[in-house]
């Protein structure tokens, strides 16, 4: 029910809520909100708040304020530096804002209180309290950083509005949520909606534990994990298997033909090797790396012979180009045979292999 209409400061809120019958702290320091806040305290210390729609406008009108809004009361007012001010208020009571009636140097409108509407103790309205109650417990014991005093008062109420308004405040939601809170004015509707708010925000913590909790016990693995191969390390250590092996990777580069700036490179590897777990992943790497470079034929050689005229004469006399190939596609494209064994009929041969041949057959070696 709504009564008197009164003329007011206003201060504009942004990303902040506030309930009747709640004590809140909050800094301003735009210089509309902190003329809005001096002016209370000469007259009879009250105030209307209202929120923003959009946080971020500095300078908001009429149509960026959400209507409903509470009439407040200023407790205490502290001076921060920066030009910040701390303002500790006390809600009163829901109001309608109306219209402004100025906007410097602070914003004032006229404000229309709304009357608190009674709760009617019917049997429905005690089961949602009930309902309210249980599923709060649910969300203290979900909520990190909930204070035990939040729940004795909520337990201490029996005022479905004030519940759901004591809740809303106290603990982390959005402001458009709290907003639609705030502008219910039935007290078991109100109740109603938080309900289905919370029970959101139980279903978010709970899966945020749960999450948690998978974090947890993969790093506990992970754990678990590396004390194993440590574990595994000494073991071998003592039964000399991993000396055994670095030993015998210090004696292959020893005997190997390499030159100076790979047995450097292969001794530094080595070196990396041996601070490695036996089983970890890296030490793997390492040794697929050592047995690769020692496998390969380091100052060996084999005797060449190159005639580009024998390659350029394979290729002028076509003996590459038979007739044994149904299709020959130029300028890179396959080969298919099409005649010949059984085996042969699937056997596709790109045009560099072609010249391939020529080069081998020009250095005596065959075809491919």
């Amino acid at each position: 029910m709504e009564t008197t209409v009164m003329t007011m400061p206003v201060i504009a809120l942004r990303a902040l809520t506030v309930l009747p019958k709640m004590t809140v702290s909050f800094d301003i320091s735009r210089s509309r909100s902190v003329a809005a806040v001096e002016k209370a305290m000469v007259s009879d210390q009250r105030v209307c708040v209202v929120t923003q729609r959009d946080p971020e406008d500095f300078t908001p009108q009429m149509e960026q304020l959400y209507h409903i809004g509470v009439v407040v009361r200023v407790k205490q007012l502290v001076k921060m530096p920066g030009g910040v001010v701390r303002v500790m208020v006390e809600g009163q009571g829901r109001g309608r804002l109306l219209q402004l009636l100025r906007v410097q140097p602070y914003l004032e409108a006229e404000v229309r209180e709304i009357q608190a509407v009674e709760s009617r103790g019917s049997a429905k309205t005690e089961a949602l309290v009930r309902a309210a109650y249980e599923l709060f417990q649910d969300y203290a014991e979900l909520a990190p950083k909930l204070s035990p005093d939040l729940m004795i008062h909520v337990l201490a109420s029996q005022d479905p509005g004030h519940i759901a308004d004591y809740i809303a405040q106290n603990i982390p939601m959005r402001n458009s949520d709290k907003q639609s809170i705030l502008e219910e004015l039935r007290p078991a509707r109100r109740l109603e909606k938080l309900y289905r708010l919370l029970e959101r925000e139980v279903e978010i913590l709970a899966l945020d534990q749960e999450i948690q909790e998978r974090a947890r016990e993969q790093m506990n693995d992970h754990q678990r994990d590396y004390y194993l191969r440590e574990q595994m390390k000494a073991i071998q250590t003592e039964l000399g298997e991993e000396a055994d092996e670095i030993e015998e990777y210090r004696e292959r580069i020893a005997q190997a033909a390499l030159p100076d700036e790979v047995r450097e490179k292969l001794n530094k590897e080595l070196g990396r090797l041996a601070k490695q777990s036996y089983s970890s992943s890296e030490s793997t790497v390492l040794r697929n790396y050592l047995d690769i470079c020692l496998e390969l034929p380091w100052g060996k050689t084999t005797k060449e012979k190159m005639n580009v005229s024998a390659v350029q004469k394979a290729l002028d006399d076509g003996e590459l180009l038979t007739d044994d190939c149904g299709a020959v596609e130029r300028m890179g494209m396959p080969v298919t045979l099409t005649a010949g064994s059984p085996e042969n009929l699937k056997i596709t041969t790109p045009l560099d292999l072609i010249l391939g041949e020529a080069i081998l057959q020009a250095r005596g070696e065959g075809v491919l």
